[in-house]
């Protein structure tokens, strides 16, 4: 009895066991050379179960992490057999393929495989430490990372040429190029591969959150290898050594390789001139050696210095302190510098050179066409950067003009920041002119009218003239001026010398002197012929011809 309890217990222990044995598979067919990427045919038999119909599973041993195969894992046995094409994607001197039944964990492997690697097609560069995945197209090649590195600090980087699935090719004297978008990076010159393969070692000056090398193939031929990137880098700044001042007006430019502090290493743009009494920001960085920022710097008090403002003083924050600077001295240079009073071991800035201009000069002229040795009005305000009056101003300006004549006066006093004054300029040419205002000290940017025309004096014998006369060579049209005694309605007309009407005008007159501009071009928008024209000017109020003047005009072309 006792026996056959023990054989039951046998029975009912082993059965599950022989239920669940796993399958085994034998590849009889599998070439051993093959390309990555090019499908190769195999079979595989179940030796353990020559009927066998079920699922069974592909993997490459040893496994790389991924899977460079396909079909990718599952196969389908039918009556112990199963035959098919696959492909693998990376390269190896030794791999295997290895056949399980679903869900089982043996192994049965294929003979020994060597997969070369297909044609060049592509440039990889990896960093430092960074694994390489050949055959898996997902992650282009390499295991993704974010490299982290400080400022100017040298590191290596692995260049290859690969196939279509990164596999290195080992072959290729391809020259190429290293770029970054880091601001200033540091690279060796257009280098020429070895065997398909180089190290480069390479330095990135600016810091920044993230930033990527680019490496291209620059050779002259007609098969150009595909360009790559690589992963993110984060570029750390060094320790902080120095002080940085940048004004208005002026950007940062971490990474900067500028040593001429003429040129304001570690910005960029030079600083905007600044109006006196008018309060500007500057700000104060913690930087390393390469004028990056340094947000870990302590704490420090920083003062900023230049004669003859009175120091201001800041703390710096997360690397960074924002002074507010005021001068009210204009027509000076102030040499902006920052210090720090808490570790006197940290180099101040250099010197920032920042224009204190005086406020502004707004002036306007009543009228845009005059007479020479007319009198007409000006104005003029002194006002600040918002626009406003200076209502305490009361120094004296000049007058100038950018003119060949003369005006008078040349000078005036302001009165609450502003002038409202009466000028003649006088002239015997032709000419368009700026009034230019300034002051004695240069303390303000001077400020100019409007255009203005000018033209010669009408003498009461001559009520009518034009100049120039001749005109259409040096001149390409001619001022027609005359006087007008009561406003009126005026007609103008220009006659050739056979009596043919060959341009006119209708204006309305006013009271004193007219005037209009002739181009030489008639009605129809032509250039007239050379030769003599009659001007005949008729000034009519209601019925009554009030003036009637005839002047020739010569057109020299």
């Amino acid at each position: 009895m006792k026996k056959s309890f023990l054989v039951l217990m046998l029975f009912f222990f082993l059965f599950p066991i022989i239920l669940n044995a796993q399958e085994i598979f034998v590849f009889d067919s599998i070439p051993s050379n093959v390309t990555a990427g090019d499908s190769f045919y195999i079979h595989i038999i179940c030796t353990s179960n020559p009927t066998f119909s079920g699922a069974g599973e592909l993997s490459i041993r040893p496994d790389p992490g991924y899977n460079p195969m396909q079909p990718t894992v599952m196969i389908i046995f039918n009556n112990g057999g199963w035959g098919g094409y696959v492909s693998i994607f990376m390269a190896s001197d030794s791999l295997y393929i290895n056949c399980t039944q679903f869900g089982y964990a043996d192994t049965n492997l294929s003979p020994q495989i060597i997969v070369g690697p297909n044609s060049p097609e592509r440039l990889r560069i990896l960093l430092p430490g960074q694994i390489a995945q050949p055959g898996y197209l997902p992650s282009r090649g390499r295991q993704d990372m974010l490299y982290v590195e400080t400022a100017n600090v040298s590191f290596t980087v692995n260049i290859s040429v690969t196939d279509y699935w990164w596999n290195p090719v080992g072959a290729g004297q391809d020259t190429i190029r290293l770029s970054s978008n880091n601001l200033f990076p540091i690279f060796p010159p257009d280098t020429m591969l070895s065997a398909g393969n180089i190290d480069l070692t390479v330095r990135l000056r600016s810091a920044m959150d993230a930033c990527t090398i680019f490496v291209d193939e620059i050779t002259q031929d007609t098969s150009i290898l595909e360009s790559d990137r690589s992963s993110r880098i984060r570029i750390l700044p060094g320790n902080f050594t120095k002080l940085l001042l940048t004004a208005p007006g002026q950007t940062l430019l971490p990474g900067d390789t500028t040593t001429n502090v003429s040129q304001f290493p570690g910005a960029s743009g030079s600083p905007s001139d600044q109006t006196a009494g008018i309060p500007f920001n500057v700000s104060v960085r913690a930087v390393d050696d390469f004028w990056n920022t340094v947000s870990s710097a302590p704490n420090d008090v920083v003062r900023v210095m230049g004669y003859p403002i009175n120091p201001v003083t800041g703390i710096l924050t997360n690397g960074v302190a924002t002074l507010s600077i005021v001068c009210n001295q204009g027509g000076i240079i102030i040499p902006l510098q920052a210090t720090d009073t808490t570790n006197f071991s940290i180099s101040p800035s250099y010197n920032v050179p920042v224009q204190i201009v005086g406020s502004r000069y707004i002036v306007v002229s009543d009228e845009d066409t005059v007479l020479s040795n007319q009198s007409f009005q000006i104005h003029i305000a002194y006002v600040d950067a918002n626009g406003d009056t200076i209502s305490g101003a009361t120094h004296w300006v000049q007058l100038d003009t950018d003119g060949s004549g003369i005006i008078s006066p040349d000078s005036t006093q302001l009165i609450g920041g502003v002038k409202n004054i009466y000028v003649r300029y006088t002239t015997g040419i032709v000419e368009d002119i700026h009034i230019i205002v300034s002051d004695d000290n240069e303390q303000t940017s001077p400020g100019s009218t409007n255009l203005i025309h000018v033209i010669p004096t009408i003498t009461p014998e001559e009520p009518v003239v034009n100049y120039p006369n001749p005109f259409g060579s040096d001149h390409k049209h001619t001022t027609i001026s005359y006087y007008l005694s009561i406003a009126c309605d005026v007609n103008i007309s220009i006659y050739d010398r056979f009596g043919n009407l060959v341009k006119t005008w209708k204006r309305s007159g006013r009271v004193g002197y007219n005037y209009l501009t002739w181009n030489g071009k008639n009605n129809r928008g032509k250039m007239v012929a050379n030769g003599a024209y009659l001007l005949a000017i008729r000034a009519t109020e209601r019925t009554k011809t009030v003036h009637v003047y005839r002047r020739w005009i010569a057109v020299v072309k």
